[in-house]
């Protein structure tokens, strides 16, 4: 796993997956995720940081949201998560 200490990302795309964040800065970042590995940051500071969940996050969103919304057992299903 790649890994980044104390480093300042500006303007830029950054991936969530299979990287570790510590004691970091992003400023107009979107942070992108992709549901391919555990999320790692830590200590960290956020300013106009839009979040994306892409591939496998975005569909896992989706699922829950499509049986979230068919009913009352659906809500009783995805609210503990």
């Amino acid at each position: 796993m790649m890994k980044f200490s104390n480093h300042k990302f500006m303007n830029q795309e950054v991936r969530l997956d299979f990287i570790s964040y510590d004691h970091c800065t992003f400023d107009n970042c979107a942070m992108v995720y992709s549901g391919y590995s555990p999320v790692s940051v830590s200590n960290s500071d956020f300013r106009n940081v839009p979040w994306v969940l892409n591939e496998a996050a975005n569909n896992t969103l989706v699922f829950l949201s499509a049986l979230y919304h068919s009913g009352e057992g659906g809500r009783q299903v995805v609210e503990p998560i």
